[in-house]
């Protein structure tokens, strides 16, 4: 059974994300029902924009579906007058737009599926390039400029989309992809730090990062585990909760943004480093200790995962 934000029929196959015909042809629905007057059934004549090569296609597909009326002639369809089905469609249709929740998520996820799709996506690109890309579309209509500029900002402070430039008033110009935003996009938006292959060894399970450190003549060995991974995630995912309450400068906002995508980006790569983590862990515990003594016990927090 298909969800309740997607709706299948024959003309249109309505969903957040949809097809060049299925867009064309809501359009199209939509153009009709404009130039039709409520409680009638003029026929709009298919001239100037609506002149188009598949109009004909397009009118008999939206027509078998009961959305337009109209009568065929030798030519093919020529003209179509809006049906009460097709004007509940288009109030379905504004209703699912509507929903403030769902189109923020998926601003975010297209975005992410964009930057994800590109020849190289952890390459610096320029955020305006989204405008022209068919995943710029919700419901047959573009997203806003605040609609991207607010999934980018939420993006970047989950760690999943790194900040590279930006203008004074905080519009986002270039990004790029982190290794952590490839698995929650491939994820479909779901958070996840990437869970690397367990090697066991003596009985001993650990993942393949390890750090040597001498001291004494002794060597100490400092592994990235499972857990080690899980409490750097409920850690920052503390210190994102608990953001709104710090009352943080704009400079140290950006400060903590940098530090907090540095060391998300380390955790979902492919081999994290014990080192490399705990290095930005002290970059993000460093940016939170002048802010108060409320974020301060964050810091703590975040760095009681390494044992410090």
């Amino acid at each position: 059974m298909a969800p309740a934000s997607l709706i299948i029929m024959n003309a249109i196959h309505l969903e957040p994300h949809m097809d060049t015909v299925s867009q064309r042809r809501l359009l199209l629905l939509a153009a009709v029902a404009m130039a039709t007057p409520v409680g009638q059934a003029a026929e709009v004549e298919f001239v100037g924009e609506l002149d188009y090569p598949e109009v004909g296609d397009d009118a008999e597909s939206l027509i078998a579906d009961g959305l337009l009326g109209g009568d065929q002639s030798l030519a093919g369809f020529t003209g179509a007058y809006i049906t009460p089905a097709g004007r509940q469609f288009l109030a379905r249709v504004n209703q699912l737009r509507s929903q403030t929740v769902d189109r923020r998520n998926e601003a975010r996820l297209a975005f992410m599926r964009w930057l994800d799709g590109l020849q190289d996506p952890f390459q610096i690109q320029g955020v305006g390039n989204f405008k022209s890309s068919p995943l710029n579309s919700y419901y047959g209509v573009a997203f806003t400029g605040d609609d991207v500029q607010n999934a980018i900002r939420w993006l970047v402070g989950n760690g999943y989309v790194i900040n590279k430039r930006a203008r004074s008033d905080g519009t986002v110009l270039l990004v790029r992809l982190s290794a952590g935003g490839r698995t929650w996009v491939e994820n479909d938006g779901r958070p996840s730090f990437i869970a690397q292959p367990a090697v066991s060894v003596a009985g001993n399970t650990f993942i393949n990062s390890q750090t040597q450190i001498a001291g004494d003549g002794a060597t100490q060995t400092m592994t990235v585990t499972p857990e080690l991974l899980s409490a750097i995630n409920e850690a920052v995912k503390g210190i994102h909760e608990a953001r709104g309450a710090l009352d943080l400068a704009s400079d140290q906002a950006a400060v903590l943004d940098a530090s907090l995508a540095d060391l998300h980006e380390e955790a979902g790569s492919n081999e994290p480093k014990w080192e490399r983590l705990f290095d930005r862990a002290q970059k993000v515990a460093n940016s939170l200790r002048d802010v108060g003594t409320f974020a301060a016990l964050l810091a703590r927090g975040l760095l009681a995962a390494f044992g410090s």
